[in-house]
Parts: C-alpha cells; sequence; structure tokens
C-alpha cells in the first residue's frame, strides 16, 4: 500500500486509540501520558494534512465528467480519485460519520478508474461502473486491497457512502466550495433516506444506473 495511505490510515487509528486510552489516562504517568499523546496528536496531523488537502471547483467539475465518462484520461482519473477522497473524508467527519471511518486509497481507485470500460454509455451507466469497479477492487476498508472480512453493515455504509458521493459528481456543480460541500451532505440524506432502494439498487447495472439518475436528479 502506497505510505500515504497508509499514513491516512494511521491518523485514523490514533483518533480511536487516543479515545479508547482517555478513560484510563489518570491511571498513567504523567509524563507517560504526555508522550502519548504528542506521539498520537502527530501521527493525526501528518495523516489528516494528507486527507484534508484543499481541492477547487476545477477539480471537483472535472472529477464530475470522469464519473460520467466524458474524461477517462489518467490525469483525470487522479484528480477524481483526490476529489472522492475529499468528500469521504469530509462525510467521515459527520457526527453520524458510521463506518466512513473505513480508509479509501486514492491511488487504488485512481488505478481502477483508468480501467473503466470506454465507449458510448450513458453518464449514469458510467458512473454505475465507477461504483461496481471501486467496490469490486477494495479501494475501501480497514486497510484496502488486503480483503480484510467486514460486517455486513460495514458493507453497507460503505456502498451507501460510495453512492452518495457519485450522486453528487453527478449534480449540477455548486456555485462554491461551501456549496459543494453542502451538496455532498445533502447527497448523503438523500441516499439514507432511501436506503432499501440504495442496496437493492446494487444487484444489477440497469438498476443502479437508474438509481443514480433519480438521485442525481432530486439533488
Amino acid at each position: 500500500m502506497p505510505l500515504r495511505d497508509v499514513l491516512r490510515g494511521a491518523a485514523s487509528i490514533a483518533d480511536g486509540a487516543h479515545q479508547a486510552l482517555e478513560p484510563a489516562a489518570d491511571m498513567l504517568p504523567k509524563s507517560l501520558r504526555a508522550e502519548l499523546s504528542a506521539v498520537f496528536q502527530s501521527i493525526r496531523s501528518t495523516g489528516s494534512r494528507l486527507v484534508a488537502a484543499p481541492i477547487s471547483q476545477e477539480q471537483i467539475a472535472l472529477a464530475g465528467r470522469v464519473a460520467k465518462g466524458i474524461e477517462q484520461d489518467r490525469a483525470a482519473a487522479a484528480t477524481c480519485a483526490v476529489v472522492i477522497g475529499h468528500a469521504w473524508h469530509h462525510l467521515g467527519h459527520a457526527d453520524d460519520a458510521g463506518a466512513r471511518h473505513q480508509l479509501l486509497s486514492e491511488t487504488l481507485l485512481a488505478a481502477q478508474l483508468v480501467q473503466l470500460p470506454k465507449g458510448a454509455v450513458t453518464p449514469t451507466v458510467h458512473a454505475a461502473q465507477l461504483v461496481r469497479r471501486a467496490l469490486d477492487g477494495c479501494v475501501i476498508g480497514t486497510t484496502p486491497r488486503l480483503f480484510i472480512h467486514l460486517e455486513a453493515d460495514e458493507k453497507a455504509e460503505i456502498t451507501l457512502t460510495l453512492l452518495a458521493i457519485v450522486v453528487w459528481l453527478l449534480s449540477e456543480r455548486g456555485d462554491s466550495l461551501h456549496d459543494e460541500d453542502r451538496l455532498v451532505d445533502l447527497a448523503m440524506a438523500l441516499v439514507l433516506a432511501t436506503r432499501d432502494d440504495a442496496l437493492d439498487a446494487m444487484r444489477d447495472e440497469t438498476t443502479l444506473s437508474a438509481y443514480l439518475d433519480r438521485m442525481s436528479d432530486h439533488l
């Protein structure tokens, strides 16, 4: 796994470990407590800088074209992966984030995006193919690509979050980055409100394409 993805994962693990140790903090010697806190903060800071790097409206617009199959070159795929990673990080810091604490590898996702079929398909069919390839390529998980077992509810939450991000990319672009953040949140709310339909849509490409078309129209 690429180092940048390892560091992102380490940041998430550090958050969890720090929280888990908080109840027992008073039992540790003061010097050790301070040293552990500094280590966790350093790891979180390094990982967060990689995850939360600023993106532009131009990058988001390009990612939208990639999701629709309009742009399919390697550089565009890499940009799309960065934008999806940004949205994943944004949703992962929501109060009800759930499985969005799972790690998304932008490097592995970009590699999957360049392998998407090229041809005359509708934007939502191409987006459905993107979702399936990302999930089948195991680019999201506790440790992406290592095929570590996930519970059914964890897999469902990963699927729903990815669907929300793709619905957002298929929708009309916002006027500012702030608007885009709100659109991501709205897309997540929309997908969660139609959770059963969303998960049922995963059964085949045609149904998934139709679902993405409906949801992006609503957004």
